[in-house]
């Protein structure tokens, strides 16, 4: 804290202490506007990678230089939209090529097994549609692993061929509409004569072939295909209750018919939620006023949402409130959110309702004051009971 010291007689000994809290004040304030110049570029990004890095360049947050701007991307990756750093490190534009290369050479794949870096890799944005953007990515991956390890592969050819064999093998076992499932066999025979004109040792084929049969790759993003199909992304901000006040971003979860959200995109499995809220006997509908936003209410009137929320020691209470509003970039989302949130609500009209709020606060009040009288009762009884009886004599 500083302190302003003034003695009698010598009103100079405020100059120097005045400039300092000015200039502090003035550094505060730039940094104040940084930050909200920063909050508008992710927001502008999200919506269009082109158009938020020209922001952020105009602004003078970040150089127009692909090396400043992959320190942007990796600072900020988990506020970023995962399907727009796909779509930039994907192009085939002379600049984000470079953005690419650099983007990948930031990952640490060191002394690491070959799949696992790869899903390390994979996490960090969402593969767009296309295949030669694919094949631009993986094969970076490719480049930066064997650099780091370059014992495991004989070339950097066979490193992309087994990572986009990976790929595939991920989409065909765990897209339930591929019926015919790839075998070990199909999958060693697929690779054969790929290891600098041989083929590769059978045994780390089938490591990978397992590794990814008994885990799924799961991209950031991915849309709900079921109940228990991870569905995620980025929303502007959540409100709970009419009254409730407006957080940032958040990371919104949906799966097995739970809904939460997340500060963070990264290691959600080791951040507590900030919010946990059951996705039955809910309506999801476009706001009437805003038609960016999500309304959720509960779906027979009348009756209040329970929200469960974390105190500070992690440990989850209900909380109820009248609706739940969230506010997303585009009406597109909106549209998809919707549809997923009540594609994986559960209704069933025989399930007991949800108590109103303000019956459980009456309800709570009424045992209260039940239990004084009950209390005052006995008290007297017990008055009365110590009190002994007059005896009236009569002449």
């Amino acid at each position: 804290m500083l302190k302003l010291l003034l003695f009698k007689g010598s009103a100079s000994h405020l100059v120097l202490p005045l400039r300092i809290f000015h200039h502090l004040q003035i550094s505060k304030n730039n940094h104040n506007n940084k930050n909200h110049l920063v909050n508008e570029g992710i927001l502008t990004f999200n919506k269009d990678h082109e158009t938020g890095i020209s922001f952020l360049v105009d602004h003078n947050i970040i150089k127009k230089d692909p090396e400043d701007v992959v320190r942007f991307l990796t600072e900020n990756i988990d506020r970023l939209d995962k399907e727009q750093i796909g779509l930039a490190i994907g192009s085939n534009q002379e600049f984000y090529t470079s953005v690419l290369k650099y983007f990948a050479n930031a990952m640490d794949f060191s002394n690491m097994e070959f799949d696992q870096a790869l899903r390390k890799y994979l996490q960090n944005f969402k593969l767009p549609g296309e295949a030669q953007k694919i094949s631009r990515i993986i094969e970076a991956f490719a480049g930066r692993y064997m650099s780091q390890n370059p014992t495991i592969f004989p070339d950097a050819d066979a490193a992309f061929i087994v990572s986009f064999s990976l790929i595939m093998l991920n989409t065909d076992a765990h897209n339930p509409s591929v019926q015919t499932k790839m075998t070990l066999s199909e999958f060693i025979r697929n690779h054969r004569g790929i290891w600098a004109g041989k083929d590769p040792p059978p045994i780390l084929l089938e490591k990978f072939y397992y590794s990814i049969i008994t885990q799924e790759i799961k991209f950031p993003g991915s849309p709900c295909t079921d109940e228990d199909t991870l569905c995620t992304g980025w929303v502007k901000h959540v409100q709970i209750g009419t009254t409730g006040r407006k957080t940032g971003p958040r990371y919104l979860v949906m799966n097995k018919n739970q809904l939460s959200w997340y500060k963070k995109s990264t290691k959600l499995q080791d951040e507590t939620p900030k919010a946990k809220l059951k996705l039955s006997r809910l309506i999801p509908k476009t706001d009437e006023i805003d038609d960016k936003k999500i309304t959720i209410s509960y779906s027979l009137g009348g009756n209040y949402l329970e929200i469960d929320l974390p105190d500070r020691n992690g440990k989850f209470a209900p909380h109820f409130t009248d609706k739940l509003f969230i506010t997303l970039e585009t009406t597109s989302q909106v549209e998809i959110w919707i549809q997923q949130i009540s594609k994986n609500t559960k209704f069933n009209p025989l399930t007991p309702q949800i108590p109103r709020h303000k019956s459980i606060l009456n309800q709570q009040n009424r045992r209260k004051s039940e239990g004084k009288v009950k209390r005052s009762v006995i008290t007297k009884k017990k008055e009365r009971s110590d009190v002994s009886p007059k005896i009236l004599e009569f002449p």
